[in-house]
C-alpha cells in the first residue's frame, strides 16, 4: 500500500495550528481577565467603605459604640457589585450624612440654650454640659454624642433650666408689685423709684424675654429682697411713731 506523504504532513501540522490558535486566545483573553479583576477588587473596596461608613453613622445615630461596628465585620454580596447597588448604598450614606448633621445642629442649639440661660441664672454652662455627656464639652475634643438618648436628655435640661429662669422671674413680679405698693404707700419720690426702674420694668416681661444682657436674677432678687425689707422696716416704724403721737 502506498501511502501519500502529502497526507501524513496534512495530520500533523493540524494539531499544531489548533494549539497555537488557542495559545493566542488566552493570551488576548488574559489582559482583559485581569482588568476585570482589577475593576473588581476596586468596587469591592468602594462598597467596603461605604458600607463601613453607613455603619459608623448609624452606630453614632442609635447610640452605640463604633467599635461594635467594625469594617471587618462587612459583608460584600460577590454576586451583586453594579454600579446601581454601589448607588443604592451611597444614596443611603447621604441621607445618614443629613440626618447626622440635622443632629449636631440640634446638639448645638441646645448647647447655646444652656449657656444663655445659665449665664442669667449664673451657673456652670460647662459643669451642666458635661454632666449630660463629656462628649458635649469642646474641651474634651472627642467627636459630640448625637444619639436619641442624648438629645432627650439635652432638651429636659433646656426645659428644667426654663422652668427655674421662669420660677426666678416670678418671684421677681412678686416683689416687684410689692415694691412698687410700698412706693405708693409710702409717697415715694420720683427719684427714689428711678434707681430701681431696671426691677420694676421686668415687671411686663416674659421669661423669654430676659437674656444675660438685660440682667442677673440673683443680683436682681437680692436686690429686690434688700429693698423691700428696708420699706417694710421704713412702714413699720411709720406706723409706730404715728400710733405713739396719736396716743
Amino acid at each position: 500500500m502506498i501511502i501519500d506523504n502529502k497526507c501524513c504532513c496534512h495530520f500533523s501540522i493540524q494539531p499544531e495550528k489548533k494549539g497555537g490558535m488557542l495559545r493566542e486566545q488566552l493570551d488576548a483573553i488574559a489582559p482583559a481577565l485581569r482588568e476585570m479583576r482589577l475593576r473588581k477588587d476596586e468596587r469591592v473596596k468602594q462598597v467596603r467603605s461605604v458600607k463601613a461608613e453607613i455603619q459608623k453613622i448609624s452606630a453614632e445615630i442609635a447610640g452605640r459604640s463604633t467599635y461594635e461596628d467594625s469594617s471587618t465585620n462587612i459583608t460584600i454580596d460577590d454576586n451583586d457589585l453594579s454600579i446601581k447597588k454601589l448607588e443604592e448604598y451611597q444614596n443611603e450614606l447621604h441621607r445618614l450624612h443629613d440626618e447626622k448633621n440635622e443632629r449636631l445642629q440640634k446638639v448645638d442649639i441646645y448647647i447655646c440654650a444652656i449657656r444663655d440661660i445659665s449665664a442669667t441664672l449664673e451657673t456652670e454652662a460647662s459643669m451642666i454640659i458635661t454632666k449630660i455627656h463629656p462628649s458635649l464639652n469642646d474641651l474634651y475634643g472627642i467627636s459630640k454624642k448625637i444619639s436619641d438618648d442624648i438629645l432627650k436628655k439635652l432638651n429636659a435640661t433646656v426645659v428644667s433650666m426654663e422652668e427655674e429662669k421662669k420660677r426666678r422671674l416670678q418671684m421677681i413680679h412678686h416683689l416687684g408689685r410689692e415694691l412698687t405698693n410700698l412706693w405708693n404707700l409710702m409717697d415715694a419720690s420720683y427719684e427714689d423709684r428711678q434707681k430701681f426702674a431696671h426691677v420694676t420694668d421686668l415687671l411686663s416681661f416674659e421669661p423669654s424675654d430676659v437674656c444675660a444682657h438685660v440682667a442677673s436674677f440673683r443680683y436682681l432678687l437680692l436686690q429686690c429682697y434688700k429693698i423691700t425689707i428696708s420699706l417694710i422696716f421704713i412702714c413699720a416704724g411709720n406706723e409706730e411713731d404715728h400710733s405713739t403721737n396719736c396716743s
